[in-house]
């Protein structure tokens, strides 16, 4: 973590999206700004989907914050 305490976490290898997913969930990926610097985000539902789907233990507050808000 930097010291702006912004942290980018690239999702390499989703487990619910496949090869053919990508161009539908670009398409659908929010658009995120930080310092200038513009960059896609996978949007709010099919983060939530991923990371039910991953489970791993670091994900457990990301999933009760998005089904939360």
């Amino acid at each position: 973590m930097g010291s702006t305490g912004f942290v980018v976490e690239p999702l390499k290898a989703l487990r619910t999206f496949k090869e053919y997913d990508f161009d539908a969930c670009y398409e659908r990926a929010d658009v995120g700004a930080f310092k200038g610097l513009n960059f896609k985000v996978l949007e709010r539902k099919g983060l939530l989907k991923e990371k039910k789907a991953t489970n791993r233990p670091k994900d457990q507050g990301d999933i009760e914050f998005l089904e939360g808000s």
